[in-house]
């Protein structure tokens, strides 16, 4: 249940993103590309080669917590990595997140136990 309510958070994230980000379109398109590895999704506004030096960098981290900590759990959806091609694209992208984030703390605060 927690995994699926994580998969609905990320989701509205990205929707979220993509909204404010489609505002931005019309004044200067863009073009995103999708990139899969064994474990990891990257969206990415950057060239093709980029994007997988990107998955193959995370699947490079991935490898070494597993060696080092083969008591994490495993996993098997993959991880969606969103990878702005420079700081004008980063911006917009890390202000949506944390206006959604805000608004799911205000929305569902945390209750102490």
């Amino acid at each position: 249940m927690k995994a699926r309510l994580r998969c609905i958070r990320l989701a509205a994230i990205i929707g979220s993103l993509l909204a404010v980000h489609g505002v931005s379109v019309a004044t200067n398109p863009q073009t995103w590309i999708e990139v899969r590895s064994p474990h990891f999704i990257v969206v990415s506004n950057a060239n093709e080669q980029d994007a997988r030096h990107v998955a193959e960098q995370f699947e490079i981290i991935r490898a070494v917590f597993r060696e080092h900590f083969q008591s994490a759990s495993t996993n098997d959806m993959p991880v969606i990595i969103v990878a702005a091609k420079d700081e004008g694209t980063l911006k917009p992208l890390l202000l949506t997140i944390a206006l959604s984030s805000t608004s799911q703390t205000l929305n569902h605060p945390q209750v102490e136990t």
